[in-house]
């Protein structure tokens, strides 16, 4: 029982200290990807999950964001976004190129399969 607390109220703590800079997030990407406000607070959860969890499991990301939901509810609703918000690679390029200067040269896109 004491650990569920310890669990539930760091859960809580930490999604009172993130709500200032999910708002920042929230205001920065909005006219980028032009999702509605639950969406992209969807999405903006799983890339910082992404970053903090380093890897793709929504099992795993769904423990992790800054959200005072049950974690079976967080993975849900991450399993929504996916099934229901469409994202172009065009505008998600776009929205991460935009504050990098572009070269002389153009861009020279690498990809790497490793796993």
């Amino acid at each position: 029982m004491g650990r569920k607390l310890q669990t539930v109220n760091k859960k809580t703590t930490d999604t009172r200290a993130a709500a200032g800079s999910m708002e920042s997030l929230r205001e920065l990407f909005k006219p980028h990807l032009g999702l509605s406000r639950p969406r992209l607070s969807c999405f903006l959860m799983l890339v910082l999950a992404v970053i903090g969890q380093r890897t793709v499991s929504l099992v795993w990301l769904s423990q992790h964001p800054d959200s005072a939901a049950r974690d079976s509810s967080v993975f849900r609703r991450f399993q929504r976004f996916y099934s229901g918000c469409k994202l172009s690679a065009k505008t998600v390029g776009k929205m991460i190129l935009r504050p990098a200067p572009e070269p002389s040269g153009g861009w020279v896109l690498a990809m790497d399969r490793t796993n």
